[in-house]
């Protein structure tokens, strides 16, 4: 509103910390003279207390283009801008609300918009952006989250990440078909001396949070976990864990060996297809259609079925 009347005008009035503040245009920024007539006929308007003719006239000569102060002028106050400030249930969000201020009224200033926070008892996560664009909108009606709480973040304790399929005996081939291959289980995974079969994540600290009122918001602690150990054909690494020997790499009771030889009861549906770079020894039957292939030897404590060896 101020900027339309000093752009049709060449003047504006508006009330500024309890005055009547006018403001003329320089001549060159204006698209007509402006007259002493038209000023005292807009403070009739809106109110404002008369002055001399003589005072407004020295403020038109020296079309300043900033605020000269008129008369005292408490009655403004009701025509300008108002700040209203909500809080989230939760307290991570503060909405700032600008009701534009009535013709004559002043806008809503830094100031204002400060001032309904600190009285709403917002003190931490200001949104520097939004406040600037609620400034920016000329008071039109607007708002904005104006700061924002921060929430805690669990973090994680140190931990052993593996590097092989620990759940053996899952079924992972997928035929042509579609279908699911039952005989390939996983139960042998080779590793050669010197591969990394597990590295230690570094732990993550939680971080506390906090809400728009300063409370804070304490994060939650992540239990300590299990780490998991070298065991048999197993080296401990500054990288983590890593295989001492060729051989099948296993997770057992938290510890993971490496066997350079497999020993299994029975080769059938609970164990899958073996294959192993090294020597195998059945205890039990070789079930139909199950093959047991290796690099050294193959011991058959009982029978094999119409499988391959």
């Amino acid at each position: 509103m101020e900027a339309a009347q000093l752009n049709r005008y060449g003047f504006s009035l508006r009330y500024k910390d309890g005055r009547a503040v006018l403001v003329v245009s320089p001549e060159k920024e204006r698209l007509r003279p402006v007259y002493a007539d038209d000023i005292a006929a807009r403070m009739r308007i809106l109110g404002i207390p008369p002055v001399s003719a003589r005072k407004i006239r020295e403020i038109i000569n020296r079309e300043s283009g900033m605020p000269e102060a008129l008369i005292d002028w408490p009655a403004g106050a009701q025509l300008s801008a108002h700040v209203t400030v909500n809080i989230s249930e939760d307290g991570m969000k503060a909405e700032v609300v600008v009701q534009p201020p009535r013709p004559g009224g002043a806008p809503a200033d830094r100031e204002m918009i400060d001032a309904a926070l600190s009285e709403k008892g917002v003190i931490k996560g200001f949104d520097e952006e939004a406040l600037q664009a609620l400034l920016g909108t000329g008071n039109s009606g607007y708002s904005r989250i104006a700061a924002w709480g921060k929430a805690p973040v669990k973090g994680r304790s140190e931990r052993t990440e593996c590097l092989f399929v620990t759940r053996r005996g899952k079924p992972w081939k997928e035929l042509n078909s579609g279908r699911i291959d039952l005989k390939e289980l996983n139960f042998i995974q080779n590793r050669k001396a010197g591969e990394l079969l597990a590295q230690h994540i570094p732990a993550i600290p939680s971080k506390d949070g906090f809400d728009v009122l300063g409370n804070m918001i304490e994060a939650e602690i992540p239990e300590d976990e299990i780490l998991i150990e070298a065991g048999e054909g197993v080296l401990e690494t500054e990288e983590g864990l890593t295989a001492e020997i060729d051989g099948n790499v296993r997770l057992a009771e938290g510890f993971i060996t490496v066997e350079p030889m497999v020993i299994v009861k029975d080769v059938n549906y609970s164990t899958g297809n073996i294959d192993f770079d090294g020597s195998v020894s059945v205890e039990g039957t070789v079930a139909d259609g199950f093959t047991v292939r290796a690099t050294g030897d193959i011991q058959i404590g009982k029978t094999v079925g119409r499988g391959q060896l």
